[in-house]
C-alpha cells in the first residue's frame, strides 16, 4: 500500500484504499483533506487549523466539543483521552504535542432527524506550537447506525472497534509533514 499525498504532497499518509477521496465527488475546503469508506460509513479528515489558545492538555477536549456543537450532536462524551507516544507517529519529532482523544457523539447523517447514529471520534490534535497551526486527524466510526439512516440503507456496516482501531494506528505511523512552509 502506497502513501498519500495529502495538501499537495506536503504531507503524506497511508490512507487505506477503501477510503475515497471526498474531494473526487464534492468540493472540500482547501484546509482540509477527506476520505470515506461507504462499506463502513467511516470517515478520515486531516484539518490543518490555526492553533486556539488553549493549552496543549485542554486542546483535544476543545476541538471535540467543537466538533459536537458543529455536528449538533444530541449527547457526546469523551471515553478517554491521552498524550501519544513518540512511537505512535514515528515521523514526528518526539517534541510535538500528540494528543489523542476517544469519544462518541448521537448524530444525525444530512440532519435526518428520525435517525441519530452513535459515532465513535478518534481525534488526534498535533500541535506545531513554532507554526501556531493544530493539525486534526479525526476518525469518525459508527458504532450503531440507525434502522433509518441514509448509511443503514445504503447497506454501510458499523465496524468493529479493533478495525478502527488499526485503521487509525496505520494513519498514525505514517504521517509525515514534508514541507512546514505549508504552514507559514
Amino acid at each position: 500500500m502506497n502513501s498519500r499525498p495529502l495538501f499537495g504532497g506536503a504531507i503524506s499518509s497511508m490512507i487505506p484504499p477503501q477510503f475515497e477521496d471526498i474531494s473526487m465527488f464534492r468540493d472540500v475546503p482547501d484546509n482540509q483533506e477527506v476520505f470515506a469508506d461507504a462499506a463502513t460509513d467511516q470517515a478520515i479528515m486531516v484539518e490543518i487549523l490555526e492553533q486556539e489558545p488553549v493549552s496543549d492538555a485542554l486542546a483535544a477536549r476543545h476541538y471535540f466539543d467543537d466538533l459536537a456543537e458543529f455536528n449538533e450532536s444530541r449527547g457526546h462524551n469523551v471515553v478517554f483521552e491521552r498524550m501519544l507516544a513518540p512511537e505512535e507517529m514515528p515521523n514526528l519529532s518526539a517534541d510535538i504535542p500528540k494528543l489523542l482523544l476517544v469519544g462518541e457523539q448521537n448524530v444525525s447523517k444530512f440532519k435526518e432527524e428520525m435517525a441519530t447514529n452513535r459515532v465513535r471520534v478518534y481525534m488526534v490534535v498535533v500541535r506545531l506550537n513554532d507554526k501556531q497551526t493544530d493539525i486534526l486527524i479525526t476518525l469518525n466510526a459508527p458504532q450503531e447506525i440507525h434502522d433509518l439512516s441514509s448509511s443503514a440503507i445504503a447497506g454501510a456496516v458499523a465496524p468493529s472497534p479493533d478495525y478502527s482501531n488499526a485503521v487509525l494506528s496505520q494513519v498514525l505511523q505514517t504521517f509525515a509533514i514534508h514541507d512546514y512552509t505549508l504552514f507559514g
